[in-house]
């Protein structure tokens, strides 16, 4: 057994910024970053369009959030995208927030933020009012009314690391397993949104998705 007990994240969009890293004893894979936040911006303009305006919600009182959008600034900026950026710290807010939000942008795009992911099924009664897409960062929630969901499958994460910590534990050092950048996210797709929004897709984009829910 190692004499440092190790630590092993997975589910930490800024281990740095959380301070988690560098360590010598800890490790692991981010959900989120540059790659994962680029490759969903850039999906975003290919579907909608050069002159797409985006509105995301995020609580600034999550470290992980304002990393996040930090990156969605900096990328938005980079691909000439309007990004218009509304921040809460309770669910609560959401209804309200979401309406206001929905009369001035195309699209609302939520990347990372455990505020957004627990009241998704009160922003999609929203959005779905004004027909007006939702996008979201988390796989699990995607039937709960978002368009597109834009991210990682954990269950795959989880295996990388699983592994990881199995050959740590049978003596291996930490330090032969570098924490590790975001994987490529998976795109998928909500048919029954798709066809609720009466949203049209181009055949090349249809061939981009990973799942698509019924």
């Amino acid at each position: 057994m190692p004499s440092v007990i190790p630590h092993i994240y997975g589910a930490v969009a800024d281990p740095k910024g959380a301070k988690i890293i560098p360590s010598e004893r800890s490790t692991g894979i981010q959900n989120s970053g540059e790659p994962i936040i680029r490759e969903a911006l850039t999906f975003i303009k290919s579907v909608f369009g050069a002159k797409v305006k985006i509105g995301t919600i995020y609580n600034p009182k999550e470290q992980n959030s304002v990393y996040v959008q930090e990156l969605m600034k900096s990328i938005c900026k980079e691909l000439g995208v309007e990004l218009k950026q509304v921040t809460t710290e309770t669910t609560s807010q959401l209804n309200g927030i979401t309406n206001s939000l929905c009369q001035s942008v195309d699209v609302i795009y939520s990347a990372n933020d455990n505020n957004v992911n627990s009241g998704v099924a009160t922003i999609t009664a929203v959005t779905s009012k004004y027909n007006k897409p939702f996008i979201i960062g988390d796989l699990s929630t995607l039937n709960e009314g978002a368009l597109f969901a834009i991210g990682l499958k954990y269950s795959s994460m989880g295996i990388d690391l699983a592994d990881i910590s199995y050959e740590i534990l049978l003596g291996k050092s930490i330090k032969n397993y570098p924490p590790q950048v975001a994987p490529k996210p998976e795109i998928w797709m909500n048919e029954k949104v798709q066809k609720e929004l009466k949203f049209k897709l181009e055949e090349n984009i249809s061939e981009t998705f990973n799942v698509i829910i019924k």
